[in-house]
């Protein structure tokens, strides 16, 4: 695998834990277990742009108040998404607690 960073060939998968900014912006949250990139050459540990995507569209359809503020890739992708009329009755907004 190829650093997009260094371009050495000595990149590798691996998971990450994370923090993002809730979409409603007010609290933090902790994605654990996420698939990464690391690379042995310049000693990155990043997440491809398609994986990153991926989180922003989970954690804009998935109802946080389900998950708490702390949970893994996994059961961010197993939840289940909301409709488009959940998240407009909503405000478009969901905190964490």
């Amino acid at each position: 695998m190829k650093c997009v960073w260094c371009d050495s060939k000595q990149a590798k998968e691996t998971t990450k834990d994370c923090q993002w900014i809730e979409p409603g912006g007010v609290e933090v949250i902790m994605v654990t277990g996420i698939p990464a990139i690391e690379c042995s050459q310049c000693q990155d540990v990043y997440l491809a742009d398609e994986m990153n995507e991926e989180i922003e569209v989970s954690l804009n359809t998935v109802d946080l108040r389900l998950l708490g503020s702390t949970f893994s890739y996994e059961q961010l992708v197993k939840a289940p998404k909301m409709s488009i009329f959940d998240i407009y009755n909503n405000g478009g907004s969901f905190k964490c607690r």
